[in-house]
Formats: C-alpha cells, sequence, structure tokens
C-alpha cells in the first residue's frame, strides 16, 4: 500500500463527511450505512468499495468525480425536465409575439401574459429547473416584466439578446 493511496482515501472520505456534514467517523459511517469498524479498516487499507461509493453518490445525487478526484461540484445537476423546456420555450415564443414596450400593460391586462410571468417566476425559483432553466426565466422576467427574480451568477452574464435569439440554451 502506497501512502498516496491513503491520502487518496482520507481525501475521498472527508469529501464525504463535508457532503454529509459530519465530523466524527462514527456518523459518516452511519451515513453510508457501515460500521465505524469497517470505516475504520478502510482507512488502515487505504481502499474504499467502488460500489459503495457509486450507491452512496446516487443515492444522494453526489458526483463521482467530486468525490474521487475532487474535481467539479459536489452535487450533480437535476437533469433537465422537458416540460419545464417546453413551458420556458412557450413562455418565449408568446414574448416573442408581444411588443416589449407593452408587456407591463398586457401583463396586467392580457391573460396569456399572465399565464406567462407566473410560469416564469416558478420557473425560476422550481428546485427541479436546472441553474440554466432557472437563469433564463429570471432574465426573461427581468427584460419582460422588469421584476427582478432570484439571481445565480450566470445571469449577470446573460445579455438583453436573450428574446432575440431563437435559442434558449
Amino acid at each position: 500500500m502506497l501512502m498516496t493511496d491513503l491520502v487518496k482515501i482520507n481525501a475521498v472520505l472527508e469529501r464525504l463527511a463535508k457532503l454529509f456534514k459530519t465530523e466524527k467517523d462514527v456518523a459518516l459511517a452511519s451515513c453510508l450505512g457501515v460500521s465505524r469498524h469497517v470505516l475504520s479498516t478502510w482507512r488502515k487499507r487505504g481502499t474504499v468499495p467502488y460500489e459503495i461509493l457509486c450507491e452512496v453518490a446516487a443515492r444522494e445525487g453526489f458526483s463521482l468525480d467530486w468525490l474521487l478526484l475532487g474535481r467539479g461540484t459536489p452535487r450533480l445537476e437535476p437533469q433537465e425536465n422537458p416540460a419545464i423546456e417546453q413551458e420556458l420555450q412557450a413562455s418565449l415564443d408568446l414574448l416573442r409575439q408581444t411588443q416589449p414596450l407593452w408587456l407591463e400593460d398586457a401583463a396586467r391586462l392580457e391573460p396569456s401574459c399572465v399565464l406567462v410571468k407566473h410560469a416564469l417566476k416558478r420557473i425560476a425559483t422550481d428546485p427541479e429547473s436546472t441553474v440554466r432553466q432557472r437563469d433564463t426565466a429570471n432574465v426573461l422576467l427581468q427584460m419582460a416584466f422588469g421584476v427582478q427574480g432570484t439571481k445565480s451568477a450566470a445571469v449577470n452574464d446573460m445579455r438583453s439578446d436573450a428574446l432575440e435569439d431563437p435559442s434558449i440554451q
């Protein structure tokens, strides 16, 4: 067993502890579904069963790249929900058909604009939406209705040509 193996295993176990927000091996072992003795044996041998790491990563939504290598983000981004994507596209299509100067008034008078505004607000805060979907909804809310939604870092990078862009991706 190489010293680097121990360092790597300890780093993996430290990342797991961080994700589970635990500081003690007893708590980490419990989260992993093993005894503290088994966890201690893994540390001594410098090995953790890959199957267990895959199972925990899949169950908890952890990124294996981050868990094993420390690269990327700790949690996986949810897969894009096709229903949310269709709703975003329909909202964008409707906004393209509406005269931009009238949107604030149209939102008060036109039922379809009211529905679009509510749909975009929901998408912007829905945990099932991906970051890209939330950011797109926020930009559209801000541009079309002057509504300040929740912001992520990517929203600040988006430009005003979103309504003219045929692709919302």
